[in-house]
């Protein structure tokens, strides 16, 4: 009876290990897409920042030619 008792022990023990084990792997996915994310959003503002006079003469010339001075 014993052998028993510690057989579904160990099999739940493991279950849940399993569990954990899925639960960090999720986890460190999900830190590894901020951390993407992160890096993406700076390296958009770097480009904005680094071409922003060429973005103000580019929405600057097709507000002239929205308004009919094009």
């Amino acid at each position: 009876m014993l052998g028993l008792v510690e057989a579904v022990l160990l099999r739940g023990a493991a279950r849940v290990h399993g569990l954990l084990a899925r639960r960090e792997q999720a986890q460190t996915l999900a830190e590894y897409s901020l951390i993407l994310t992160l890096i993406a959003v700076g390296v958009t503002v770097a480009g904005m920042i680094v071409f922003r006079t060429q973005i103000t003469a580019n929405f600057t010339a097709v507000t002239s030619c929205l308004t009919g001075s094009c």
